[in-house]
């Protein structure tokens, strides 16, 4: 089964799986979601703010360093395998946890989904990003 050529490019090769290409744009968006959060609580435009500023600023700074890890992990885990895949797989899973512990609306139900979609695909194509480091060449 070939999963793309030896250059470990940002995009997903062409001839890889499409699961492998549909959890690369999942992680995008999951990613995006998270910097426009950072951004509007950082704008103090969320209705629920905390009044503690040093909560006002760690939110957003935890939205922002989750929302570069996510799409950072995924490339370590295409390029060296279990380096970024295990690290992938538990922070999606910190995150579904945390967005199930809180209060759980509507939104935080699709929040969740767009975790779990990619955490699901992650398992599925495992053998894809076990065999990373022999494709690279690492």
């Amino acid at each position: 089964m070939s999963y793309g050529s030896d250059d470990m490019s940002l995009r997903p090769q062409k001839t890889e799986r499409i699961s492998v290409r549909i959890t690369y744009y999942f992680l995008l968006a999951d990613s995006l979601l998270w910097l426009a959060y950072a951004v509007v609580v950082a704008a103090g435009l969320h209705p629920a703010l905390p009044d503690s500023a040093v909560l006002r600023w760690l939110i957003p700074v935890l939205a922002l360093a989750g929302s570069a890890a996510l799409p950072g992990l995924y490339l370590l885990a295409r390029r060296f395998g279990a380096a970024g895949y295990y690290p992938l797989l538990a922070l999606l899973l910190l995150i579904s946890l945390l967005t199930v512990l809180d209060e759980f609306g509507f939104v935080d139900l699709n929040v969740l989904i767009l975790h779990l979609i990619p955490f699901v695909l992650l398992v599925i194509d495992r053998l894809y990003y076990k065999h990373a480091s022999r494709r690279s060449g690492s």
